[in-house]
């Protein structure tokens, strides 16, 4: 009997340790990250409360607000690679392809407290089938943010979330007015000294892609092998964007959009009515307690359609403490562990309980200055119903395809030519990549 009791007891106690084994006490982990001052600020506490609940592991917060892929190459290069951070995407399809990152599906599959079917479809990095390095650890689709107060001034209704894209247009004119108070379908206006603009849209690929889906286009053909942006749906959908600048005049071009701060500021100091972004945003407009909302981006096809993309969490393979740095991973994909960045409009999680039930809802998007009445709608709803993954998130090379359409398109937001003849310039270009 005491025997047992004597083995009982060493059972327990073992037990009672299975905890700090599994993350190595003593560990100590660098985590990398970019980002704002305000993305430092609320990082850096997450940082602070994985120690707490990690008795024993310290983290090294490392903030690199520019250059950052050379900074992952000095560290690496150094024999110093962080045991857990953010990593550009062509960046991580290339160290995961060399081993150098965990594929995490493993990680996954044994873990306890986390499944990959926690996750939202279409979220994972996979650099091969069956092997993913990591998912969006939070989805960043895009909508429209709109100043309420200038909606009210001019007396135009607020957009409804089923408007097109006449109806985005339609309403961008009446919010765009010259020096002389004239708007673009006023005779007499002058598109040269514009001090309203009714809208600004990013035009970068996450920016338009979801209006070429909405069309029926898409940047590549069904099983990835050739260029889509030439066929006529994903032609017209750029040249409608290119429009509202150039033809309708109710959107600076990336030049006048030069002259703006940012975009956050603009819609804050009445620049800009309405901003087609990405959600990121509700973080600085919350913080200026500025009068907004949002709206789904207006449907310019027959297609509901919105981009899923945001950055990625790696875990170093090669980390001297593997299990430290894995529970960090999951630190950073369990919302309840970083609830401040999500609950202040800088991420939106990846995991399908959160976006889906009413209690979990109410800790972060629910009742909150960062989070307005349309959001849901704008960005959770569209993602569950109808989201996309971004083309990076299936095409390692991407970034190598956009560094020779992006220009072209350049070219197409300041009016020089259109859609069609500079997507048609680089198909033969973007092909032979695909080829490879």
């Amino acid at each position: 009997m005491k025997k047992l009791i004597a083995l009982s007891l060493v059972l327990i106690l073992a037990l009672g340790m299975l905890p700090a084994l599994a993350y190595e006490d003593g560990a100590h982990l660098v985590f990398t990250f970019w980002g704002s001052p305000i993305e430092k600020e609320v990082i850096n506490a997450a940082m602070k409360d994985f120690e707490e609940a990690h008795p024993g592991v310290t983290v090294e917060s490392v903030h690199v607000p520019n250059e950052y892929d050379t900074k992952m190459q000095t560290m690496a290069a150094a024999g110093e690679a962080p045991d857990t951070c953010y990593m550009s995407i062509p960046m991580a399809f290339a160290w995961a392809k060399e081993g150098e990152l965990v594929n995490v599906y493993d990680r996954l599959a044994d873990d306890p407290v986390l499944s990959k079917d926690d996750f939202v479809d279409g979220t994972w990095y996979e650099w091969e089938e069956g092997k993913a390095f990591g998912s969006i650890p939070a989805i960043e689709p895009f909508g429209v943010f709109y100043n309420k107060d200038m909606f009210d001034a001019a007396g135009v209704e607020y957009p409804s979330a089923d408007w097109t894209w006449d109806d985005f247009i339609a309403i961008a004119k009446k919010l765009t007015v010259d020096a002389s108070g004239k708007h673009p379908d006023e005779e007499g206006f002058n598109a040269e000294n514009i001090v309203q603009y009714g809208a600004q849209i990013s035009t970068g690929a996450t920016g338009y892609i979801s209006f070429v889906w909405s069309n029926g286009g898409d940047y590549f053909n069904e099983d990835h092998t050739k260029f889509a942006l030439t066929e006529p749906a994903a032609t017209e959908a750029i040249q409608k964007i290119a429009d509202a600048v150039n033809v309708e005049h109710v959107a600076p071009s990336p030049i006048q959009a030069k002259a703006i701060p940012s975009p956050v500021i603009a819609l804050q100091s009445n620049m800009v009515a309405m901003y087609v972004g990405g959600q990121w945003n509700c973080l600085d407009l919350g913080d200026s307690d500025m009068n907004f909302d949002l709206v789904p981006l207006p449907q310019m096809g027959d297609v509901k359609a919105s981009v899923m993309q945001g950055g990625t969490v790696v875990t170093n393979a090669n980390s001297k403490y593997p299990d430290a740095a894995w529970e960090l991973w999951k630190w950073m994909y369990s919302p309840d562990s970083v609830l401040n960045v999500h609950a202040r409009g800088l991420w939106m999680p990846v995991q399908k309980a959160w976006l889906e039930e009413e209690e979990l809802l109410d800790k972060w998007a629910l009742n909150n200055k960062y989070h307005p009445s349309g959001f849901k709608a704008t960005f959770i709803d569209s993602t569950l119903e109808y989201g996309r993954p971004f083309m990076n998130m299936y095409m390692p090379n991407f970034d190598e395809i956009e560094a020779i359409v992006a220009p072209a398109l350049d070219n197409v937001w300041l009016g020089e030519t259109t859609a069609a003849e500079a997507l048609a310039s680089v198909e033969a270009d973007v092909n032979a990549i695909l080829a490879k």
